[in-house]
């Protein structure tokens, strides 16, 4: 029908455009500001932002991230040992050293 957009060829089509887009700068600064409240909005919510749970749902970290996020660095400098590492000491000591109360 007249007026409609084949949403098949959409895709493709927006990609020709960009393509051919001589002056981007007006859709990168948006992007970059996008970029910029996005990060802050992640870490008020106290999870690091680049993490792979962060950017897929959006949603506030656990407990167990937040407490991850706070004290991998403090045993990597103390152990001087990998994050990752870090990390599997870090879930040995949320499972067997803290209690419900404390996490």
């Amino acid at each position: 029908t007249e007026g409609v957009a084949d949403v098949t060829l959409a895709p493709s089509c927006f990609a020709e455009l960009w393509r051919k887009l001589e002056d981007k700068s007006e859709w990168t600064e948006k992007a970059q500001a996008d970029m910029e409240r996005y990060k802050k909005e992640m870490a008020d919510a106290g999870c690091l932002v680049g993490s792979r749970k962060a950017k897929k749902t959006g949603r506030p970290c656990s407990a167990f991230f937040l407490f991850t996020n706070e004290q991998a660095n403090k045993v990597r400098e103390e152990t001087k040992c990998t994050y990752r590492e870090a990390l599997i000491v870090l879930g040995a000591r949320w499972s067997n050293e803290m209690t419900p109360e404390m996490r």
